[in-house]
């Protein structure tokens, strides 16, 4: 069933411009009550004979059970917990909206926070419903969230399907810097045809399209139902951690999915520096190829067919001001391609020099030299000069902080990254900005550059 005809549904939420709320699930039962059976069926078990663990090696056995999957606060609760049942050590939930609603495109959204520790794979996703009748990956798989506490400050998004699953599948990750776990965080995709956007936190940081697929079959134009769990181990959880101390659990405040009526305002897809920007992940371009990267020599994807004055935009999200070297990856016959990276802060880089990598399937690395970057979003763009007799293909630039800047809102930047504050705050560690640990309160605040105030030796969070 789809939510989309279906208006007569009483719908709690906030509609966000462009999209309608079309269904939502807030979780607004009496504590300890099952989850709304209008809403979600339950998964029971290993998902197949023989104690497969879901075909994943997974540790747990799906119940429902209010230990295991409950209401309470106003929250969805799936908790995990260390003991025995049908052969498997752990047991914990896993719903879904399967035979009850499901969607062709839209924004499908949930604010969760995860649990923490190694060994646990939460999340929060989609599998198409005609995957009884044509199976997995044919059917498509869309994951909103996946967080595997081995990667404490990680999440993934990613899709599955013919010739692009398990570990062949197409995705990316977003680092938060911190770990996930300490704090709530809202997680979407805009799901329009031909195109899936991912977001956490309102930052834009992965999209596929068919052009990504390697040739392989689009499979995400027809009904998906969703998906809520948490695992334990198993391929991608990995190893279970000793020191864990159960029972653990995710928590859902809502789970809502829109309906696009207008004009979608797209954000940049954000870049975190230090780090690498994979050039397909451009926010604006003119002329640019996609292609798979195969070999030892590069990975992903490249830059390929390129001409004099093709570009692309790139939106860097640069947490502390200084200087950075560039390396690029690229694959040139004959060393005669050539490129200019420019920022809208006037910083102006040529990639003078390359030599020869010998063929158009051989990448290397070379460095290019290095810039200075303000803090906050930078739009780095990268222009075709010279695409070389022979053709150039482009893989990537690394981006690695060389030298801090002077001053973090004023106050004197130390060689090991602390600055001065005053008595307010103390000594600041601003590496890692806009999350900076405060050695006063010995834990990370968040505070960006902007939002700290100089006055005299003291300072003040600004409004």
């Amino acid at each position: 069933m789809s939510a989309f005809l279906c208006a007569s549904i009483p719908l709690i939420g906030q509609d966000v411009d462009g999209w309608d709320l079309v269904w939502s699930d807030e979780f607004d039962l009496p504590d300890g009550s099952a989850p709304d059976p209008a809403n979600w069926n339950y998964a029971i078990g290993d998902g197949c004979p023989n104690l497969c663990g879901w075909g994943n090696a997974e540790l747990q056995y799906y119940t429902d059970r209010t230990e295991n999957v409950r209401i309470e606060n106003g929250e969805l609760v799936i908790q995990v917990h260390n003991e025995p049942l049908m052969g498997y050590d752990y047991t914990s939930g896993r719903l879904l909206t399967q035979d009850k609603w499901d969607w062709a495109y839209g924004r499908i959204e949930a604010r969760i926070k995860v649990p923490a520790g190694t060994g646990l794979w939460p999340a929060f996703w989609m599998l198409g419903s005609d995957i009884n009748e044509v199976g997995w990956p044919q059917s498509g798989e869309i994951d909103i969230m996946e967080f595997v506490g081995r990667e404490p400050n990680e999440i993934f998004g990613t899709i599955h399907g013919p010739g692009y699953s398990g570990a062949q599948s197409i995705g990316n990750d977003f680092d938060f810097g911190v770990p996930v776990s300490d704090e709530y965080h809202t997680f979407w995709v805009e799901w329009t045809p031909e195109l899936i956007r991912w977001y956490v936190d309102g930052i834009f940081y992965h999209r596929a399209t068919p052009e990504f697929l390697r040739g392989n079959e689009w499979v995400f134009d027809h009904p998906h139902y969703i998906l809520l769990n948490v695992a334990v181990g198993g391929n991608f959880g990995g190893p279970v951690s000793s020191r864990l101390q159960f029972p653990l659990q995710m928590n859902v405040d809502y789970v809502r999915v829109y309906e696009l009526v207008g004009d979608v305002k797209v954000v940049p897809l954000v870049i975190s520096v230090p780090g690498r920007v994979l050039l397909e992940d451009y926010t604006d371009h003119s002329g640019l190829v996609v292609e798979l990267t195969g070999g030892a020599s590069a990975t992903g994807y490249h830059l390929t067919s390129l001409d004099a004055a093709d570009w692309g935009d790139y939106t860097l999200r640069v947490p502390q001001a200084g200087t950075y070297n560039i390396d690029m990856r690229y694959a040139s016959p004959d060393g005669t391609g050539s490129v200019t990276l420019t920022t809208d802060s006037g910083v102006n880089l040529s990639s003078s020099g390359l030599t020869s990598t010998g063929s158009l399937v051989n990448f290397e690395t070379t460095t290019l030299g290095e810039i200075s970057l303000p803090a906050g979003d930078v739009t780095l763009r990268m222009t075709v000069d010279e695409p070389g007799l022979e053709g150039m293909k482009l893989n990537w630039f690394e981006l690695s902080l060389v030298e801090l800047s002077g001053t973090w809102a004023g106050y004197p930047v130390d060689e090991n990254g602390f600055a001065d504050t005053g008595s307010f705050l103390g000594f600041v560690y601003v590496g890692g900005g806009p999350w900076v640990w405060v050695l006063s309160l010995d834990s990370w605040m968040y505070l960006p550059e902007q939002n700290i105030q100089p006055s005299g030796s003291w300072g003040y969070l600004a409004n």
